[in-house]
C-alpha cells in the first residue's frame, strides 16, 4: 500500500491527514472522527509513505520478479487499484514518462521520476542481456489494450477506423484477444515510442477530483520466449556431440495494468460522455471486487475440496476480470499496490481501498513454469536426417532398377520369338522384381520407424516436461518443510540445501539421540528421588527410622533427635522440590521427542520421495 501526499488542491482546501502509513511495522492507520469505521489498523506486506521513491516502491513490490520469475517461466502481474486521484499513474508510469530509456544509450539506468513499468522494462533487458546468448535466445512481444466503456480497444493500431476488439478463449493459450496487435521491441526505447504512441490514444478528462483522469483500465503486456540453449551449430551435426544442454524452451507474460480510479458522480461531478465512463469503470471495478471477495473466501478454505468445486468466480461479467483471469487466483505471481490519498475528504473512499487490498492478499494463485519442449537435440536431428538421405539414395537406386526391369520385361517376348526360348531373361527378371519389392518393404520400415522415433522423442519431451513440474513441486514442499521446522524451533544445519538430505538426516538424527539420552537421565533422576521420598515419608514408623539410621552410619552421634528430624524434614523439601523439576523436564522433553518424531517422520518421507524422484529424473534425463 503506497499512501501518496497531500495534492496542491488538498492543501489549498486546508484538507488535514487521515491516513498515516507507518513503513517500518508495515501498518496503516486510520485517525477520522468523522466516519465509522470497525477496524483502524491494517497491515500489508509493504507500506510507503508520501516520502517513498520510485524506486524503493519497484524493489520492495517487483524489483525480483523479473529475476526470479519471468526468466525462470512465470508469468507475473503488476496491478495499481485505487480512487480516482490516488496517484496510481504515477506509481505505473503509464503516462508514456519512460524519460529513462531514451536518448543514444540502448540501457540508460531509471530516472528517479520513472515508475514501475520503465524499471521493469530496464530490468527486463538488463536481464536478457546477461543471459548467454541472450539476445539471440530472447525474444519479446508487447501489446497495450485499454478497456474503455467495456470495449477491449487496441493503443497500438494505427487505424482509425479500428473497431472494438473481442475477447474469446483458447485452448492452448487461455483468455486471447483476438486481432490484437503485437510488436517485437529489442531495447527499452522501443518500449518508450511505443508507450508514448499509446498514451496519446488512451481516454483520459478532467473531473472536479482529477484534472488528468484516466477514464479507461489500460493493460500492457510483455510476452517472452526464451529459446533453448544451443551448443550444437548446424555445421558440425556429423563432428562430435557436445556436453548436453537444456532442451526445454520457457515462455513467459508480463502483464502490467493501470486500473481506471473509482469515483463518485457527486463528487467527480461527471455529467453526459462523462458520467457514463464512470459508471462503466465502476461498474468493471464492481466485478472485480466480487472475484477479489469470492477468491478470498477460496483461499480461506482451500482445505475444503467442496467449497473448492461448487464456488463460482463471475470472470465473465467483465471484460477486465476476464482480461485478468491469470492473474487473479490463476497461472501468475501478482502483485497489487493500493494507492492511498491521505486527505480526510477522501477518507471513505481510502478505507474501501484499505478493506479491497486486505481481502486481495487471502487469494492463493497458481503459478507454474510455462515450459516449451524442444523436442530432438541435434546430434538426433542431423543423425535423422542422414538416415532420411541415405534411405531416399537406395530408393532411387531401387526405382531405376525397377524401369530397367520393365524394359526387360518388354523386351522379353521378342527376344523369345526371335531366339526360340526366354527362360533365362524371364527369370531374371522375376528375380529383380522380388528384390525390389524387399527393398521397398525396408525402405517403408524404416520410415514407419523413422515416424516412431519422432513420436517417442515427442513423448520423453512430454515426460521431460512433466518430470519437471514434478520436480517443482516437490521443491515447495520441501521448502514448506524447512519453513515449518524453523517454526517449531528445530535447528537445521547452516549448510541445508536440496543436495544434501543425507546430511541433514544425520543430523537431526544425532539430535534426536542427544534428546533421548538425556531423556533417559532425567527419568533415572526422578526414579531415584521418589525412592528417597517415599523412604523418608516411611520413616514415620520405628522400624523405618532404625533401618534408617542404620543407613546413615556417616552421620554423627552426638546430634539429638530433633536436629535428625530437623535436618530430614529439609531434606524432604529439597527432594520435593527436585522431583517436581525433574517432573517438568521430563513432561517438556516428551514434549520435544513428540515433535522431533513428528518432524523426523515427516522430513524421511518427504527426503525419501525426493531422491525417489531424483533418480527417476536422472534415468529419464
Amino acid at each position: 500500500a503506497r499512501v501518496r501526499p497531500l495534492s496542491a488542491k488538498e492543501l489549498s482546501e486546508k484538507s488535514s491527514e487521515s491516513i498515516r502509513a507507518h513503513p517500518s511495522i508495515s501498518t496503516i492507520d486510520v485517525d477520522s472522527e468523522g466516519i465509522s469505521c470497525d477496524k483502524r489498523k491494517f497491515e500489508f506486506d509493504s507500506v510507503f509513505g508520501p516520502n517513498s521513491t520510485q524506486k524503493e516502491v519497484y524493489e520492495k513490490t517487483a524489483g525480483d520478479m523479473i529475476k526470479n520469475s519471468i526468466f525462470k517461466g512465470f508469468n507475473a502481474t503488476i496491478l495499481a487499484y485505487g480512487q480516482t486521484g490516488s496517484g496510481k499513474t504515477f506509481t505505473m508510469g503509464t503516462d508514456g514518462g519512460m524519460s529513462s530509456c531514451g536518448g543514444d544509450q540502448e540501457l540508460a539506468p531509471p530516472l528517479e521520476s520513472d515508475g514501475v513499468i520503465s524499471r521493469a522494462v530496464y530490468d527486463l533487458f538488463q536481464t536478457r542481456n546477461e543471459l548467454p546468448q541472450g539476445k539471440e535466445r530472447v525474444k519479446v512481444e508487447m501489446s497495450y489494450l485499454e478497456i474503455y466503456n467495456e470495449q477491449a480497444i487496441d493503443l497500438l493500431s494505427d487505424d482509425p477506423s479500428s473497431t472494438a476488439l473481442t475477447v474469446r478463449d483458447s485452448r492452448t493459450e487461455g483468455v486471447i484477444v483476438q486481432n490484437l496487435k503485437s510488436f517485437v521491441v529489442s531495447s527499452p526505447s522501443e518500449v518508450q515510442r511505443l508507450m508514448e504512441q499509446a498514451s496519446h490514444k488512451r481516454a483520459v478528462g478532467s473531473t472536479h477530483m482529477n484534472s488528468v483522469s484516466s477514464r479507461s483500465h489500460a493493460i500492457c503486456t510483455l510476452n517472452i520466449i526464451i529459446a533453448p540453449l544451443e551448443s550444437i551449430s548446424d555445421d558440425n551435426v556429423d563432428g562430435p556431440e557436445t556436453p548436453a544442454t537444456p532442451r526445454e524452451g520457457m515462455k513467459a507474460k508480463l502483464t502490467l495494468v493501470d486500473l481506471a480510479g473509482s469515483e463518485r458522480i457527486k463528487r467527480t461531478g461527471a455529467e453526459g460522455a462523462r458520467m457514463k465512463e464512470g459508471i462503466n469503470i465502476n461498474k468493471g471495478l464492481f466485478v472485480l471486487g466480487q472475484v477479489v471477495s469470492a477468491l478470498s473466501e477460496l483461499g480461506q478454505q482451500m482445505g475444503s475440496s467442496r467449497a473448492k468445486s461448487n464456488s463460482h468466480i463471475p470472470y465473465r461479467d467483465s471484460k477486465l476480470t476476464r482480461l485478468l483471469q491469470d492473474s487473479l487466483g490463476g497461472n501468475s505471481r501478482t502483485v497489487m499496490i493500493a494507492c492511498i490519498s491521505p486527505a480526510e475528504s477522501n477518507v471513505e473512499e481510502s478505507i474501501n481501498t484499505l478493506r479491497y487490498a486486505e481481502r486481495t492478499r487471502n487469494i492463493k494463485n497458481s503459478a507454474v513454469r510455462n515450459v516449451v519442449s524442444g523436442g530432438l537435440s541435434a546430434s538426433e536431428a542431423a543423425a535423422l536426417r542422414r538416415e532420411n538421405q541415405q534411405l531416399k539414395l537406395e530408393l532411387a537406386q531401387m526405382e531405376a532398377k525397377l524401369q530397367s526391369s520393365k524394359v526387360d520385361l518388354i523386351q522379353a517376348p521378342h527376344a523369345h520369338s526371335s531366339r526360340g526360348t526366354g527362360g533365362l531373361p524371364a527369370l531374371h527378371n522375376s528375380v529383380n522384381i522380388e528384390a525390389t519389392a524387399r527393398l521397398q518393404a525396408q525402405c517403408t520400415s524404416f520410415l514407419a520407424e523413422i515416424d516412431n522415433l519422432k513420436e517417442k522423442a515427442q513423448l520423453k519431451a512430454q515426460e521431460v516436461l512433466e518430470s519437471s513440474l514434478r520436480a517443482d513441486k516437490w521443491q515447495a514442499k520441501y521448502e514448506s518443510l524447512v519453513e515449518a521446522a524453523r517454526e517449531q524451533g528445530v535447528k537445521l544445519p547452516e549448510s541445508a540445501d536440496v543436495n544434501n538430505h543425507d546430511g541433514i538426516v544425520n543430523e537431526l538424527r544425532s539430535q534426536l539421540n542427544e534428546c533421548k539420552a538425556e531423556l533417559e537421565d532425567a527419568r533415572t533422576d526422578a526414579a531415584i528421588a521418589r525412592a528417597t521420598a517415599g523412604a523418608i515419608l516411611a520413616g514415620k514408623d520405628l522400624s523405618s527410622i532404625d533401618d534408617i539410621s542404620a543407613q546413615d552410619e556417616s552421620m554423627s552421634e552426638g546430634d539429638d533427635d530433633d536436629h535428625q528430624n530437623e535436618k530430614l524434614s529439609t531434606e524432604l523439601s529439597a527432594v520435593s522440590s527436585i522431583i517436581e523439576q525433574k517432573e517438568a523436564m521430563v513432561q517438556q522433553m516428551q514434549k520435544e521427542r513428540a515433535c522431533r518424531d513428528n518432524l523426523q517422520f515427516h522430513f524421511e518421507n518427504s527426503l525419501k520421495t525426493l531422491q525417489t524422484e531424483v533418480e527417476a529424473l536422472t534415468t529419464e534425463r
